[in-house]
């Protein structure tokens, strides 16, 4: 029933995208945006993304749903440069079922074009569970996107299929700290060595590190402390429709 309702919600267009941004913790700048896919129903109801996009993601219905989101994404993300926000970057997730497509690669390229926006501002968040698939294609098509100056960013890290060996293959260029880990770093001592060796793993292998659901600014510092680059939670901003994200842009820029 859910499926059938979503099917339905994505062709009557309620369907939309939010923007939470993302920090540089030396700075303070704000360097991207993430964008987030959410479902509204008629009544008002959300249907929150952990129940929808898993069900897209076994029906197949994701290619549809990320064929429409990326293009929506960067036309949002070329409004925002035509608004001054001239270097921010947008990371949009890609799963692994859309990675497969054969026309995958000319899809990214045709949606580049049609928008105008520079691969250098696009960022693709994939899951660990790429490793799963052939390494070797998937390593092809990976530095085929990143040639064009695209990077990748490996999402939720340490929650799925962890391999040291698939991490240091992989060309990759961010490492997404998982809310979990964060959310447990005030709480727990195991969830600071998680955290800290997360982000020495990432100064190890050069990629920058993003941690997910910084909730108070005592997390933000020891996240810093630690050596992560970036951050994004409720902490700086909630995940905000195109209007609400330019105004807070223009607030706090």
């Amino acid at each position: 029933m859910l499926l059938k309702d979503l099917r339905e919600a994505f062709e009557q267009r309620e369907l939309s995208i939010v923007y939470q941004p993302q920090i540089d913790l030396q700075s303070g700048r704000i360097v991207g945006a993430e964008a987030l896919m959410r479902w509204q129903r008629r009544n008002g109801q959300f249907v929150l993304p952990e129940q929808f996009i898993p069900i897209a993601e076994q029906s197949g219905l994701i290619v549809s749903l990320g064929r429409w989101m990326l293009p929506e994404a960067l036309r949002a993300l070329k409004r925002f440069h035509q608004a001054g926000l001239d270097n921010l970057h947008m990371a949009v997730n890609v799963s692994s079922i859309q990675l497969r497509q054969p026309g995958f690669l000319d899809f990214i390229n045709a949606s580049l074009a049609e928008t105008g926006v520079s691969p250098h501002h696009l960022e693709l968040e994939i899951t660990e569970s790429i490793a799963l698939e052939s390494l070797e294609a998937m390593i092809t098509l990976l530095n085929q996107l990143r040639s064009r100056g695209i990077t990748i960013a490996i999402d939720d890290f340490g929650t799925g299929y962890s391999s040291l060996n698939y991490l240091e293959q992989l060309p990759i260029d961010h490492l997404k700290i998982d809310r979990s880990f964060v959310t447990a770093l005030a709480s727990s001592e195991r969830g600071s060595r998680i955290v800290r060796t997360i982000a020495l793993l990432g100064n190890e292998l050069d990629v920058r590190t993003i941690a997910e659901g910084v909730e108070n600014q005592g997390t933000g510092d020891r996240l810093r402390e630690f050596g992560c680059h970036a951050a994004q939670g409720y902490y700086y901003a909630h995940p905000m429709d195109e209007a609400a994200f330019l105004s807070w842009m223009k607030e706090h820029a």
